[in-house]
């Protein structure tokens, strides 16, 4: 994670330079707050589980109804979900929405503890402007399988988002994988209608994610640029080096630098600590859980407006909590991993080298993820888009008419940039 970091959680999450030291990610809260920020698992579509391989009942239309307070229209929550992928064994859970537009496809990436329905104010207004617009759930987050699996290093969800990119979006199936559901069904058929030319250079995607989905989303575009036509980072996490400790030599975008040299006793240290944690974890998630503890913890980074703080959202966040393997995949995405993930420096250095339109959509007010980090990946990258709102952590939720004008503009000019 860099030398300023404290706590040994993930390294995904990054405290380097440009974040505040103190409350930088989630292992800097007590731990019962740190709990609600990592409720992960199945969800409710649990119960809907089948045989593998085998396609399901849709769980539900999608459905968009428009909010009194702010007269915007947004996603109506579903506790059984939506859309099915089937990848690597696992089901992954995605919201389809304009499957039939002509536009650019646009996948939205969930933070920690988030699912796809953060996403819930984009994507009616992504599908009413022409896109075609996805929202994933990460593996072990929201409705997607809590897979008992080494989630180290990041490396797993830029794998599942390149593969949704071209098995979903793209319709090309190479991995196996399956659409289930009425919004996948007509996503997968309205991709797989392409010629085979189409098949064989999939259309590139425009990827928007928030927190560690912003870095999912910058790992999947720095090595697949093939896929990826623009990304958008909002409240972007991920490891931040410090002017002192970035050296580019030593970029490793592709992670094939060899793991860090540990002593000896390490394997045995590590070993206690999961243990400890383990115990822990398990009394937190009794606390975390609870719909006052999740809004609790959501005031602290929806600083402007909590009108968004709503009993949808609240319900989201708490019923994966309530899968059985919830705080064990919480352990293993916070465990320490030997492999030290690609640095956000070097990320931004490769896409400036691809010269990937990118947009850094940032709430101006996080506590976290502060607006010098922007300011810091600006640096980096000077072509790259600053738009900052008056919002905190998750603007596009908590801010959705900012967020969405925002985040349309840039798409308009993507498009005229292409025509």
């Amino acid at each position: 994670m860099g030398a300023n970091c404290r706590g040994g959680g993930s390294k995904l999450y990054g405290c380097g330079a440009g974040v505040r030291r103190a409350a930088a990610r989630p292992a800097a809260l007590p731990l019962g707050r740190r709990a609600v920020l990592a409720l992960v698992g199945g969800a409710a579509a649990a119960a809907a589980t089948s045989v593998a391989g085998t396609p399901q009942a849709s769980a539900g239309p999608l459905e968009f109804e428009v909010d009194p307070g702010t007269g915007l229209q947004r996603v109506k929550y579903d506790p059984a979900g939506w859309s099915f992928w089937k990848w690597r064994g696992h089901r992954v859970h995605y919201i389809a929405a304009g499957a039939d537009n002509t536009g650019p496809p646009v996948l939205l990436i969930h933070g920690y503890g988030a699912s796809a329905y953060h996403w819930r104010w984009q994507l009616p207004v992504l599908a009413a402007a022409g896109y075609r617009a996805y929202a994933v759930c990460l593996l072990g987050f929201g409705w997607s399988d809590k897979a008992v699996t080494d989630y180290g290093a990041g490396n797993l969800w830029a794998d599942q988002l390149a593969d949704f990119c071209k098995e979903v979006i793209n319709g090309a199936g190479a991995g196996g994988g399956s659409a289930e559901g009425a919004e996948g069904a007509a996503a997968a058929a309205a991709a797989a209608s392409g010629t085979a030319a189409a098949a064989a250079a999939p259309e590139p995607a425009i990827l928007c994610g928030n927190s560690l989905g912003g870095y999912a989303a910058l790992v999947t575009a720095a090595r697949n640029p093939d896929l990826v036509r623009g990304l958008c980072l909002v409240n972007s996490a991920g490891p931040l080096k410090s002017d002192a400790e970035d050296d580019p030599s030593a970029d490793d975008v592709d992670g094939t630098a060899p793991p860090t040299p540990r002593a000896w006793w390490a394997p045995a240290a590590d070993a206690a600590t999961a243990a400890v944690k383990r115990v822990v974890l398990f009394f937190a998630f009794q606390r975390a859980r609870q719909p006052e503890r999740i809004k609790e913890v959501l005031s602290m980074v929806y600083t402007n407006s909590q009108s968004s703080i709503d009993d949808d959202l609240v319900e989201s966040i708490r019923v994966p909590a309530t899968d059985p393997n919830a705080a064990e995949v919480f352990y293993r995405i916070n465990a320490s991993s030997p492999s030290q993930p690609p640095s956000v420096n070097a990320l931004m250095r490769r896409l400036r080298a691809l010269q990937l339109p990118t947009l850094l959509l940032w709430g101006q007010n996080d506590p976290w993820i502060v607006m010098s980090r922007a300011q810091r990946l600006k640096a980096i990258y000077p072509e790259a888009s600053l738009v900052s709102i008056d919002a905190g952590h998750c603007g596009h939720d908590e801010a959705p008419a900012q967020a969405n004008e925002a985040l349309l503009n840039w798409l308009a000019g993507l498009r005229a940039a292409k025509a």
